[in-house]
């Protein structure tokens, strides 16, 4: 008999552009590692990011966690579950509580690890770099994590919100990035996280030149996107 094709639970919208971006990985590398004999099964869901948005604003933690909640009511029949946005993993459990579930916090601090490094900056939006839920999973893994200085974390988010969620790509804005990179370097990072699903889409290489010297980028779409074809392929 031949082996069932598992289905991947996705849930996205946080936002379209990465939840696209994710999706595409995923497909993609399926396709890659079955050569072209099979194409993953995806159960996906997308929520409302302007409504996510207002409700990390005010601050309703019990209704994000609702929202998750009920999107992984939603794919339920999947065999297990991604989140295609890093700031909602403070409420992973909502996922994790209905179905097998691949963290991206877990699944990049061991890419860091393999990769030997042990002091990473963290860079995504303003809630990411400030709250404490992403930086204390790191540092149970054993890594050491800085984030850049207050005027640099409002750039970073900025181009996030202002900028990726919408699509638009900016020249310089990436060298804005690149700047803030650097920053963290001379705070001892010797790797950065893109802990932001929108952060690929302007910095897209592994290996990053600055002027504090090269450094080794960790693109946690596509590390998920790995582990999720992986795990699939295994199940």
């Amino acid at each position: 008999m031949e082996k069932k094709n598992p289905i991947i639970g996705v849930i996205g919208g946080m936002s379209t552009a990465s939840s696209d971006y994710s999706k595409k990985l995923i497909y993609d590398l399926y396709r890659k590692e079955t050569n072209g004999e099979h194409c993953p099964c995806l159960l996906s869901v997308d929520l409302d990011m302007c409504e996510i948005e207002r409700l990390q604003e005010t601050g309703d933690k019990e209704a994000l966690f609702q929202k998750l909640s009920f999107a992984a009511t939603c794919i339920k029949q999947a065999d297990f579950a991604v989140l295609c946005t890093n700031t909602m993993h403070e409420f992973s459990s909502a996922v994790s509580d209905e179905l097998p579930f691949l963290d991206i916090r877990k699944i990049t601090a061991d890419a860091v690890r393999a990769a030997g490094i042990e002091c990473v900056a963290l860079l995504g939006t303003a809630y990411t770099m400030e709250s404490d839920f992403y930086k204390s999973a790191l540092e149970k893994y054993g890594l050491k994590v800085v984030v850049p200085g207050e005027e640099s974390r409002k750039i970073v988010h900025q181009i996030i919100y202002k900028e990726l969620i919408n699509g638009i790509i900016k020249t310089e804005s990436k060298c804005a990035l690149i700047n803030v990179i650097a920053e963290t370097q001379e705070k001892g990072a010797k790797g950065i996280i893109l802990g932001c699903t929108e952060l690929p889409l302007l910095l897209d290489n592994s290996l990053m030149m600055t002027k504090a010297g090269s450094v080794r980028l960790f693109n946690t779409t596509r590390l998920q996107a790995e582990a999720a074809v992986r795990y699939a392929l295994n199940v």
